[in-house]
């Protein structure tokens, strides 16, 4: 079994996706078995699960100014292009 001492991100901690700053997310419980966690997109509100690799590969952890800009704009930035969530969907900001 994995310990939660072998995972690199911790609970609570806030990651923005590489390139996409619209794309804030929340660590919010980890999954042992699979070196995963649950995350929560603050723009979508969607909640996945979201493995180590593709963390480390793709999102880097928020500093202040990013955390302040995904709670004050969410998706807005996005413009003409609409409302687009982690994947590149549509979708609404919460």
């Amino acid at each position: 079994m994995t310990s939660r001492l072998n995972f690199k991100y911790h609970k609570g901690q806030e990651l923005t996706k590489t390139g996409y700053p619209h794309v804030h997310c929340i660590i919010t419980s980890y999954c042992a078995d699979e070196l995963s966690y649950i995350v929560s997109y603050t723009c979508s509100a969607n909640i996945k699960k979201v493995s180590e690799a593709t963390l480390n590969a793709l999102y880097l952890p928020s500093a202040g100014s990013d955390k302040q800009d995904a709670m004050e704009h969410l998706c807005e930035r996005m413009g003409k292009q609409g409302y687009l969530d982690e994947d590149g969907e549509p979708a609404a900001p919460h």
